[in-house]
């Protein structure tokens, strides 16, 4: 606004001053007039006076044409200044012309950072939106994470539901091989060697597996009388090994590949790094096991179930003539 002012004030004064300048060429012609005038009087009253004051005219002559050419340099420079002023008023509106064209271009600026801030706005809008279209897929995700949870936690129910079966079920399993046992003679003769005695021998597990060291009871030998469990049908001979074969099925942290039992979370967890870099797997289910005894007793306990269908399909007349631990050896387990 004060620009506009001053580039409006601008014109004015040169206006001003230009009528200055002629109103002074005006008032030069006037008195170049005036003493034409006189000069022209003078002439005519000398004339008539017959000459008689020739000096006195001729000084007023010569006095009158200093004045006239003193009057006619004024002039020309009043039209100098004029000119220069006229000049001074174009280049005014050159620069006039400039400021506005400078006007027009920081309104065009101007113009473009609105469009910009407008631009800007527009795209923190759509983070907003995607911000929230990111919360609500973070909050379906945390309810389908709790979801899973859930049904993770019923299908470890339902495992501990079906591995209780599954002991029930050897264990019954077990009874009936007793009463199989009882009847048939043929399974009297057998003896204890080792771990098995011949595809129809009775299991007895001494490995440190499930006991540092075995401790033979000489009288349970002598008697030939075993620990026997009603789970899984192992026996043992003494009964430190049978009691901590117990905790396999009773502790609450054991191990799923071997059954192993532990006092708690962090010892499993070691535990299953020695299975993580074990070689021998599992054929059926993948599981690393740490040694080869660990791998039989895997497929004993876990694979049971599977066996026993085998089993059945060969025929129950002809697993009649085998224990447990026999029928396992018998089919390659």
């Amino acid at each position: 606004m004060g620009a506009n002012t001053v580039y409006k004030a601008e014109p004015n004064l040169e206006k001003n001053e230009l009528s200055e300048e002629n109103g002074s060429l005006d008032l030069v012609n006037s008195q170049c007039l005036s003493l034409e005038k006189k000069y022209k009087c003078a002439a005519k009253s000398e004339e008539s006076k017959g000459h008689k004051r020739c000096p006195k005219l001729r000084k007023d002559r010569e006095k009158l044409r200093q004045e006239k050419e003193l009057l006619r340099r004024e002039k020309q420079a009043l039209r100098a200044n004029r000119e220069l002023l006229q000049a001074e008023r174009k280049a005014l509106d050159a620069d006039k012309e400039i400021v506005k064209a400078d006007k027009d271009a920081l309104q065009a600026e101007k113009e473009v950072i609105k469009a910009r801030k407008h631009m800007l706005k527009c795209e923190s809008d759509a983070l907003k939106a995607e911000r929230r279209a990111l919360e609500g897929e973070r909050k379906e995700l945390e309810a389908e994470r709790v979801t899973l949870k859930a049904q993770l936690a019923v299908l470890k129910a339902e495992r501990f539901s079906l591995e209780s079966e599954r002991a029930l079920l050897l264990s019954e399993l077990s009874m009936d091989q007793k009463r199989i046992q009882g009847s048939d003679h043929a399974d009297s003769t057998h003896c204890f060697n080792g771990n098995y005695d011949g595809d129809e021998g009775t299991e007895v597990d001494d490995s440190p597996e499930d006991g540092d060291a075995i401790e033979e009871d000489k009288v349970n030998q002598e008697e030939n009388d075993f620990y026997q469990c009603d789970i899984c049908s192992k026996m043992y001979r003494s009964y430190k090994s049978f009691n901590r074969h117990l905790k396999i099925h009773s502790s609450f942290f054991h191990c799923g590949a071997c059954q192993k039992p532990f006092d708690s979370k962090e010892e499993l967890s070691r535990h299953k790094l020695e299975h993580a870099k074990s070689k021998l797997i599992c054929p059926i289910c993948g599981d690393a096991l740490v040694s080869k005894y660990s791998l039989e007793k895997h497929r004993r306990m876990k694979h049971a179930k599977s066996l026993q269908t085998h089993v059945f399909e060969v025929g129950f007349s002809h697993f009649a003539t085998h224990t447990l631990p026999s029928a396992l050896r018998y089919f390659g387990w």
